[in-house]
């Protein structure tokens, strides 16, 4: 009887923002459980973990969605992320099983229902450390959730009451603490944290019970990001300001990331920059996939995840046979990865899938992985065959399969050979079996999300589970340099009394894990690279960096926006790579697929359809009316 209460008082929580009376009715029955709820500690604590539901999985709860907007993949399928994205088709984003569209949907659900929540604090019973429990896990929702929002569509209003009819015109633009729009929401946003940091725990007792909520270390990394964002250039422009790095912030940013390296480094504590394992190159490469994937069933929430989404299994995914029957092909992205990844990533060739649809790493985003000295890839490399991908930053072999790979282990399997090449060795202008089969317009498929052998063949009784993380510790160690790099301008040195790490440290904390060669203050590689080119300066290198160690986890888009690149992109081609099934050097030859489409301000944020707005007068964003 107690589920069914709560879940009437859920239902009271939800949010339609398409029809405002619609959204403002409460049902009679839930008026009823309210006290029944919100008074026990076990009640009001199931209350709080719906708000779980609320959150937004970058590729598992959208079926034809990734986060991959800013051009580091590309699709021939128009109602893909990869497709639209390069194209500045936002509009298609907004459409429930989109990226965006399922933030906007489930943020604004989240927020009433964390509302409701904490205006109900003061009827439970309970001693105080339980009460701190529930404050600051819905104060952490309530800041996470207007974080999502802003971050894609700017500035909102902070609804911090559950809202009716007299309430319901807020404010898009406003001031609060001296500061206005974006940022005035971002003071807001640190006002829930800083009470969700005081209230939660480092680490939770019981941890598989507790495997994924939410703590005081994620509330920090939170908070260490929502400043670096809002001091970034875009941000701050679009808080009255100039287009330049507003150093508050960016210093109080280093500050709230140093707090998180803080437990990092204090081996008392599990949060940690997880080492790699193994001695060959490929053990190593299968150590770093360990951190997004499980292949026997266990969440991949190891010591590196701050924060993510709990996998949660749907049954409509999973295959139909018992477990003594072979999965039948077309359940295959179901029934052994347990999300939609396969539908974006593998092509369907390798997965053996019937569906051809397929995002692919583009050229542009695969030239960001440097070479194995710390020099960057030049275009002349395309044709020399023991460049172009061998001899890489070790993070290349970690994120994508290329042409001859092999992706399974089992030898007679020719159908896991991956075949990229566009013209056959009589020079016949045909597509290699991966290239055709799975409408590949790139030589490049993902690896970082997908185990080696995970398929029907090799492992048909495997079990994976695999996750996006939203923060975990090397994002945390890159926001920390970048904050100090932009406050203090001092790579080498600790930038402020409390700091325990330079930010030329951190940078090199993160590269030094997978291998890759260490960097100096000037963000050249030492030692010293004997031919190629280097990096500008710090500054260039901890941004490609992000590129790299970040690479489809839903950072790219969001990092070329707020540094004010997207347009410096614009009109700018990407490509693709064409080449001979025998690697005849003279036929690597890049081609060009389209040209990006970013216009400012329009791309700088996200459309609002008419069914988004409070009421119809709520301002749309420059440029999309």
């Amino acid at each position: 009887m107690k589920k069914n209460n709560i879940i009437l008082l859920i239902l009271i929580t939800s949010i339609f923002l398409s029809g405002c009376k619609k959204y403002l009715e409460i049902p009679v029955e839930g008026l009823k459980t309210e006290e029944d709820v919100f008074t026990n500690y076990e009640s009001f604590k199931d209350f709080v973990d719906y708000t779980y539901s609320y959150n937004v999985d970058p590729i598992n709860d959208c079926m034809n969605a990734s986060a991959s907007m800013g051009g580091e993949a590309v699709s021939a399928t128009a109602y893909l992320t990869a497709y639209a994205g390069p194209r500045g088709l936002y509009n298609n984003f907004n459409w429930s099983i989109g990226w965006q569209g399922k933030i906007w949907e489930t943020a604004w659900k989240g927020i009433r229902h964390t509302n409701v929540g904490l205006a109900n604090l003061d009827k439970l019973i309970a001693n105080q450390d339980d009460k701190d429990l529930i404050e600051g896990q819905l104060r952490f929702f309530r800041a996470y959730f207007h974080f999502l929002l802003i971050s894609n569509w700017g500035s909102m209003p902070y609804i911090e009451q559950v809202l009716d009819v007299e309430t319901m015109k807020q404010n898009r633009y406003y001031e609060y603490k001296d500061k206005y729009d974006y940022q005035a929401c971002t003071e807001h946003i640190v006002e829930d944290l800083d009470i969700a940091i005081s209230d939660l725990p480092v680490e939770w007792e019981n941890a598989t019970i507790n495997l994924g909520r939410v703590t005081k270390v994620a509330s920090l990394a939170l908070k260490a990001k929502a400043l670096l964002y809002a001091g970034s250039p875009m941000m701050n422009k679009y808080s009255r300001n100039s287009a330049v790095f507003d150093k508050e912030y960016m210093e109080r940013a280093a500050h709230a990331a140093n707090e998180v390296i803080k437990y990092a480094e204090d081996p008392t504590y599990t949060c940690a920059l997880v080492p790699l394992t193994g001695d060959t190159e490929e053990e190593k490469v299968e150590s770093y996939v360990h951190i997004f994937c499980h292949t026997d069933g266990s969440v991949p929430w190891g010591p590196e995840i701050i924060w993510g989404h709990y996998p949660q299994v749907s049954a409509a995914w999973r295959s139909p046979l018992s477990e003594d029957q072979a999965s039948p092909i077309w359940a295959t992205f179901g029934h052994y990865f347990q999300n939609t990844m396969p539908r974006l990533f593998i092509p369907a060739q390798l997965q053996r899938s019937p569906f051809p649809m397929t995002e692919n790493p583009t050229q542009n985003y695969v030239d960001k992985f440097e070479m194995a000295d710390g020099s960057l890839y030049d275009v002349s490399y395309d044709s020399d065959n023991s460049r172009r991908w061998a001899d890489r930053d070790p993070r290349f072999k970690m994120n994508f399969y290329v042409d001859r790979d092999y992706c399974g282990y089992k030898q007679d399997e020719p159908s896991f050979n991956i075949e990229f090449w566009t013209t056959d060795k009589d020079g016949n202008h045909v597509l290699g079996q991966t290239r055709s089969g799975g409408g590949a317009l790139e030589p490049y498929t993902m690896r970082k999300f997908w185990p080696k052998g995970i398929n029907e063949v090799d492992v048909p009784k495997a079990n994976p589970v695999f996750m996006v993380p939203y923060l975990r510790m090397a994002d945390v160690y890159l926001m920390y340099a970048e904050a100090c790099n932009e406050a203090w301008g001092t790579p080498s040195t600790v930038s402020f009394a409390e700091a325990i790490l330079t930010p030329l440290e951190a940078v090199n904390k993160v590269r030094t894990r997978v291998g890759a060669v260490p960097l100096n203050a000037s963000g050249q590689p030492v030692p010293a690279p004997s031919i190629g080119q280097i990096y500008p300066d710090f500054r260039s290198a901890i941004r490609n960096e992000r590129a790299v160690e970040l690479s489809y986890e839903g950072s790219y888009w969001y990092d070329l926006r707020r540094w004010e690149l997207g347009p410096k992109l614009a009109n700018t081609p990407i490509y693709t790579l064409n080449f001979s099934e025998d690697w005849k050097p003279e036929s690597f030859v890049r081609v060009e697929l389209l040209k990006r489409i970013y216009e400012s301000p329009k791309h700088d944020w996200m459309p609002l359809k008419d069914s988004y707005k409070y009421y119809e007068s709520f301002p749309q964003n420059e440029g999309w009316d």
